[in-house]
């Protein structure tokens, strides 16, 4: 059960910055990993979803950063309420959204374009770990395959949510790469005639990406998928292009050694 952490997790910020979520996080896991062992799989799904619902709010954050404007404006319509208005648009709040109910939370993935099939499959999950939340004398799994089912819903809804979002993290990765490189950036100093201060190394640009980048905008393992192929062509007409494709191929070169991808 091991590969089920494993593929949840890559949905999950590469970068975490508050200590305190790692350690939930990991706890979450430790107890779902547990609880499979002694054959607990009710306690198990919990864990699992809880697990989820992290990942959601992390969604549902990146989602804020991103498309800040776009986010106060449908939040306000969901909420209705100011209070909510700012207790969920804090930078860096992840786990806020907890005060919400689950069931409504999971509402403002539409405003990211999840479909009506997603959220009403993730209602049927809430509800079912809702039903397992009380003391009722039930044991709603009473084998591993029927864990096993409920697990593959998840990851089916994740996989979706990741589609949803790839194209606002992909635009957001080209702006960024343009804006913050182009202009300073050349490839082994080819430059000889520069001054120290005009140009970026490549440690400079990995260091901004692994400081920067990726704890900034919640960067997955599978954003990275995602980013490594995009196509620059319609960035081909800019300026600074050339230096852009450069960056970009470095960039790429760089995270196939980190994260060991393979060629698609």
């Amino acid at each position: 059960m091991e590969e089920y952490i494993y593929n949840l997790s890559r949905f999950y910020p590469i970068t975490i910055r508050d200590q305190s979520h790692i350690d939930y996080i990991e706890g979450l896991k430790r107890s779902f990993l547990d609880n499979i062992e002694t054959c607990n799989y009710q306690f198990a799904f919990f864990s699992y979803h809880l697990l989820f619902m992290g990942f959601i709010y992390y969604s549902i954050a990146t989602f804020r950063e991103l498309r800040q404007d776009h986010f106060e404006r449908c939040l306000y319509l969901f909420t209705g309420n100011k209070d909510k208005l700012k207790l969920f648009n804090q930078t860096g709040k992840i786990f806020d959204f907890s005060h919400e109910n689950e069931s409504t939370i999971i509402r403002l993935l539409s405003i990211f374009n999840c479909n009506k099939l997603a959220i009403n499959n993730l209602k049927q999950l809430i509800k079912k770990r809702n039903d397992i939340g009380h003391c009722n004398a039930k044991n709603e799994f009473v084998d591993y395959n029927g864990l096993e089912k409920e697990l593959d819903k998840y990851l089916n809804i994740a996989d979706h949510i990741h589609e949803s979002l790839v194209n606002i993290k992909i635009s957001n990765f080209k702006g960024y790469i343009t804006d913050a490189f182009s202009a300073k950036f050349y490839l082994n100093h080819e430059l000889d005639n520069c001054e120290e201060d005009d140009y970026l190394s490549e440690n400079d640009v990995i260091t901004e990406l692994n400081e920067n980048y990726i704890p900034d905008n919640y960067i997955s393992e599978n954003d990275i998928e995602k980013l490594k192929n995009i196509n620059l062509a319609d960035l081909t007409k800019i300026p600074e292009y050339e230096n852009v494709n450069k960056i970009f191929c470095f960039i790429v070169k760089k995270w196939k050694e980190e994260f060991n991808l393979e060629e698609k």
